[in-house]
């Protein structure tokens, strides 16, 4: 398997509160631009749109808890614990507010940390995945579009094992394009790691217990005030008839979907991507958000 980094991309592991190690590639200079990858990737899922990024932007990819070539520490999987991991990430690089860009997994993360700590965070694009507010007038399809989150959650293990749950989503989510056989296996050999395997069950699991139920009671009452710019593959099998309720809760919000791209937006839209989140987190765009 031979995989070819983006050049100007360093490596590090930092300590976050729970003493849990996160490894982070970083490139680039400027505002700060946190990209928070998705299931079952990890920090290459961004290697396309790195480089060009770095030239306007010092460009952070955190490998989420228990992926990639992060430590799977503790016993929390909840958003909330996973939200903590990016702040801590920024605390470790001296940084106090920043651009988060999230895709998949990213997204939830990034809508949470921004519920929780919106000070943390200048503007926010999640991508491939449902916002806070989806529960208000949802389509009954969409509780069984995430088939995997069940499988994960009820056969642990065997859903990156013998069930090749993983590559199964890589091939099939991808409407523009396809993975390289090294490219494919790049997060697939990572996905047979007892820490990934750790952390697909338990965030799964948590999903399913603790947050679809909190979005579902609370969606009604959360707000956020910040620029948000979602984007969704307009053939994303996960995320199609999404509700727009979030209108009402989120006033500076955009929903957009990408015309002919399904879940994996960085590797299908590159270019698209790279323009959108250089508009959206442009300093002269900012420079009149909140602080």
């Amino acid at each position: 398997m031979r995989l070819i980094e983006p050049p100007g991309v360093t490596h590090r592991h930092v300590t976050v509160d729970d003493g849990c190690r996160i490894h982070v590639a970083e490139a680039g200079t400027g505002a700060p631009l946190v990209l928070l990858h998705g299931w079952p990737q990890h920090w290459y899922a961004w290697r396309d749109v790195i480089g060009p990024l770095a030239e306007r932007f010092r460009v952070i990819c955190p490998d989420l808890r228990g992926l990639g070539r992060s430590d799977a520490a503790g016993t929390d999987w909840s958003l909330r614990r996973l939200a903590r991991d990016v702040t801590g990430v920024m605390d470790a690089l001296g940084i106090d507010r920043c651009g988060v860009v999230g895709h998949d997994w990213g997204a939830v993360i990034g809508y949470r940390l921004a519920l929780d700590q919106p000070d943390r965070v200048t503007r926010l694009m999640p991508m491939a995945a449902p916002h806070p507010w989806a529960s208000l007038g949802a389509h009954p399809r969409q509780v069984w579009r995430p088939w995997h989150v069940y499988t994960a959650a009820l056969l642990g293990r065997a859903n990156n094992t013998w069930l090749q749950v993983p590559r199964t989503c890589l091939r099939t989510w991808r409407r523009a394009g396809a993975f390289t056989p090294d490219e494919e296996e790049a997060y697939c050999a990572v996905m047979h790691r007892p820490d990934a395997r750790r952390a697909t069950t338990r965030y799964n699991r948590n999903l399913i217990v603790r947050e679809v139920p909190y979005f579902v009671a609370n969606a009604r009452w959360l707000t956020l005030a910040l620029p948000i710019l979602h984007l969704n593959g307009a053939e994303d099998p996960l995320t199609q008839r999404l509700s727009h309720a979030y209108r009402t809760h989120a006033p500076a919000m955009r929903l957009d979907e990408l015309p002919g791209c399904g879940h994996y937006i960085a590797e299908e839209r590159t270019a698209a991507l790279i323009d959108a989140v250089t508009t959206f987190f442009e300093p002269s765009a900012t420079a009149g958000d909140p602080t």
